[in-house]
């Protein structure tokens, strides 16, 4: 008997069961924060590991895409704090802090969850089929 495979169709794992809805990874890692930070600047680093293994448990075709996505995040956070850093140094530490300080704050966080929501929207159709797979095994 001959089989299909459709190119987007998620492989099945072991350990599948933990696949979780990407949305609702999103939605946990913004607003925990205000009710509990976790160690180790956790709020940071959590959210994109736990997506990242939520698209491996899922065996999603764009997992390497993703990890690029994350590599990519991580090199302009990076990048972000040193060119504030050689700015402040040009032109004075402590008056450069001042004005400019909370913008960096609030262009940190918007790349961030920029990588966030990026993760999430290429991991959002693997995730559905995934789902759909999942619910017809079961019927």
């Amino acid at each position: 008997m001959q089989s299909y495979q459709i190119i987007d169709e998620p492989k099945p794992r072991a350990y599948e069961n933990l696949v979780a809805d990407p949305l609702a990874i999103f939605f946990v890692c913004m607003f925990v924060p205000f009710l509990w930070v976790p160690p180790l600047l956790g709020k940071y680093w959590i959210p994109p590991v736990w997506l990242l293994l939520n698209s491996f448990f899922m065996g999603s075709p764009t997992f390497k895409k993703e990890l690029l996505i994350v590599v990519l995040g991580i090199i302009g956070l990076f990048s972000l704090f040193f060119g504030f850093g050689v700015l402040a140094n040009l032109n004075g530490q402590e008056v450069f802090k001042e004005q400019f300080g909370p913008y960096l704050r609030v262009l940190a966080q918007a790349g961030f969850f920029f990588t966030l929501y990026l993760l999430v929207s290429k991991q959002a159709r693997p995730y559905e089929i995934h789902k759909y797979l999942k619910e017809q095994a079961a019927n």
